[in-house]
């Protein structure tokens, strides 16, 4: 009777380590993953003024064909931000539908940005993709 005692106290203490370990990785677990998405130094509102500071607007507009009616085209730009900060892999996602002066002042804008601060998971540094809408709007010129 007092091996059956021992041996039953035995194996509910292994069964208590057991169930005390599983709740300590649920914990962990729910609390271990931290995410940071990439971002541009000082936040969207800075990157929103890069992108209005820097766009050659007179270049893009003289390039552009003037119709009889007012019109926006938009670039909608996909670009990855690499575990550096720095810019990789820019391409305009709707490049038929819009007019290639607007395209390729829209890559030269993204390609040319500062350094970005990268995005994080678990603590560690990752690439993290971005889109951006570059627009503008073209008016007829009256004579």
């Amino acid at each position: 009777m007092k091996n059956f005692i021992l041996v039953y106290i035995i194996l509910f203490t292994i069964n208590l380590r057991a169930v005390a370990q599983t709740k300590r990785d649920t914990i962990k677990g729910a609390h271990g993953t931290i995410e940071i998405d990439a971002c541009y130094p000082g936040g969207d509102k800075n990157w929103k003024n890069y992108l209005k500071q820097n766009f050659r607007e007179h270049e893009v507009r003289c390039k552009m064909p003037v119709c009889e009616l007012t019109y926006t085209e938009t670039a909608v730009m996909q670009f990855k931000i690499l575990k550096d900060g720095k810019i990789a892999e820019v391409f305009c996602k709707n490049s038929n539908s819009i007019n290639s002066t607007l395209m390729n002042e829209a890559v030269r804008l993204i390609m040319e940005a500062p350094l970005w601060i990268p995005a994080e998971r678990n603590g560690r540094l990752v690439n993290d993709y971005r889109i951006e809408k570059i627009s503008i709007t073209i008016s007829p010129l009256y004579l």
